[in-house]
């Protein structure tokens, strides 16, 4: 062993872990004699390096003057001192504010951002034949009452059945997710569209260069107790599974719901979805201009749905679900005798009519008018759903999957209204669905529609064509809120569509749909409707 020395007063420890050293030096020795410490270290390397004889090296290695103490560290040793020098490290970066560049901080760790942007040129076509006496009775019901006196003078608010229109249009939406809590999730969304229509969030483009409308469509909280339970509650997307044959695609929903999921099997996963949701509120101060208020009569939707997910096969899915929706409070009913001579009056049923309405259910006139004080006098009126709403939907889809993530999707949608009361309905004298002089209106709708290639086509070449029949009856579904494109929206038509969508970038693509629909019963009233979307999500 070589051994330094003494005169050098330094002891040294020598700790080698691959190619790092540590060298502990007492400083009290080196100030004491640095030349020493050097000429010794120069006399060492040279004796290290200098090649010896094989039969003097035991020798030489082993002279007291050149022992040199060598610890050896085991593999175990070693990590730990390289864990408590990144320790100390870290801990000294921390304390000390170290610029940390990949670091964020929590809260923007716990939050997504979402949205997309669809920007549509439109047609609509309205045939040559088309009645021109289709009445606005959304627009009545959400201004001032109509005089019904034939010799008024005054028209309602009408329709447009039969000069084509072309649009521009834009939808715009952006959405934040936050966690919360590993069991409580918050959901906000903004989105662009009016404030009088809830089944569409597009804007119409050509407004003088003017600003357009944004508001909230989504804010509510999820809440995961367990596993497989989400409770909703606040505004929120559709809980349901379901087409656009009962629900608008951009339809929000205010209230209460929860769903379960759960595995029977590998391949078959059941579901139950139940929902409290508010559909219109009555006003703090109805009627406006009266000194005698009305008690609330607020409107409702309570529903139930059982379904499942099953796996047929490898490369065969299907899903179904089976709904009942109980709309409560949403039929009008018949005011008391009341002498509305003036629009300012209110009668006692006024709050039973629908909040909005698209066009197709059957109405019938709300209030009784009483005219025996002046029987030529105005005879100002609003209008109601002439039948109860308690609606059965039946919703199912086959999906194969084929090679390149490519599928061939089959839906079958079937709805009827158990509440449908057509003596009701005659009783009350209908307003509409009665052109040929007695009433003509139905309970039962349906959809079927295919689809072949890519569901979502967000990469560049993917893509998708799809077709499909629609045929719904006046009271089958409420017409606020389903669809509001095919017949511009509503209930009582029937007719086909087809549709197209190309990715030409990524999250980007090109969309096509042709829809052409009729009135099943009363005036005629045809439209084709031409959709040209450019997509993009992010």
């Amino acid at each position: 062993m070589i051994k330094l020395s003494k005169k050098s007063k330094l002891s040294t420890w020598i700790k080698c872990s691959f190619s790092v050293c540590i060298f502990a030096i007492p400083m009290v020795a080196i100030a004491e004699d640095q030349s020493s410490v050097a000429s010794e270290t120069e006399n060492l390397a040279a004796v290290e390096d200098a090649p010896l004889p094989v039969e003097k090296a035991s020798t030489a290695l082993t002279t007291p003057e050149r022992e040199v103490r060598v610890i050896y560290l085991p593999e175990s040793e070693r990590k730990r001192i390289r864990d408590e020098i990144k320790q100390e490290v870290l801990a000294t970066a921390k304390k000390e504010n170290w610029a940390q560049p990949s670091a964020l901080p929590d809260w923007i760790n716990r939050i997504k951002l979402y949205g997309d942007i669809r920007v549509r040129g439109e047609g609509n076509y309205y045939d040559e034949s088309n009645s021109k006496q289709f009445i606005n009775f959304n627009a009545i019901n959400n201004g001032a009452p109509y005089d019904t006196r034939v010799n008024s003078g005054q028209l309602p608010a009408i329709l447009n059945t039969t000069e084509d229109r072309h649009r521009l249009r834009l939808r715009a939406r952006l959405g934040l997710t936050a966690d919360v809590s590993e069991t409580l999730k918050a959901d906000f969304r903004l989105t662009t569209g009016g404030f009088t229509n809830p089944v569409s969030s597009n804007d119409t483009l050509g407004n003088n260069f003017n600003r357009y409308n944004i508001g909230f469509d989504r804010a509510y909280l999820t809440y995961q107790p367990i596993e497989n339970l989400s409770l909703y509650a606040g505004r929120m997307e559709n809980p349901w599974y379901s087409s656009d044959l009962l629900w608008d695609d951009d339809l929000g929903f205010d209230g209460f719901a929860g769903k379960y999921q759960f595995e029977l099997t590998d391949t078959f996963r059941p579901f139950i979805t139940a929902g409290a949701l508010s559909v219109q509120n009555t006003s703090v101060d109805l009627p406006t201009y009266s000194l005698d208020k009305q008690s609330s009569d607020d409107k409702w939707l309570f529903a139930g749905q059982i379904g499942a997910d099953w796996k047929i096969q490898e490369d065969l899915n299907a899903k179904l679900g089976l709904g009942y929706f109980h709309y409560y409070n949403v039929v009008g009913n018949l005011s008391d005798p009341c002498p509305a001579y003036t629009t300012q009056i209110s009668c006692n049923t006024d709050n039973t009519r629908p909040g909005f309405m698209q066009q197709g259910n059957t109405l019938f006139a709300l209030r009784q008018l009483d005219i025996s004080n002046d029987p030529t006098g105005p005879q100002y009126q609003y209008f109601g759903l002439a039948t109860p709403y308690e609606i059965l939907n039946l919703n199912t889809q086959l999906d194969f999957t084929l090679a390149e993530d490519r599928h061939v999707l089959f839906n079958l949608d079937y709805v009827k209204n158990l509440g449908f009361d057509e003596g009701r309905i005659k009783k009350l004298g209908p307003v509409t669905n009665s052109s040929k002089g007695y009433f003509d209106g139905g309970d039962e709708g349906y959809q079927v529609k295919a689809m072949f290639g890519h569901p979502k086509p967000t990469e560049i070449g993917q893509w998708n064509i799809g077709a499909g029949y629609r045929y719904l009856e006046s009271d089958a579904v409420l017409d606020a809120f389903t669809d509001s494109d095919f017949h511009l929206g509503g209930t009582n038509a029937k007719g086909f569509f087809v549709s197209g969508n190309y990715g030409f970038s990524k999250n980007a693509w090109l969309g096509m749909r042709y829809l052409s629909a009729d009135t099943i019963t009363g005036e005629p009233y045809k439209v084709d409707v031409l959709q040209l979307d450019l997509n993009a999500r992010f």
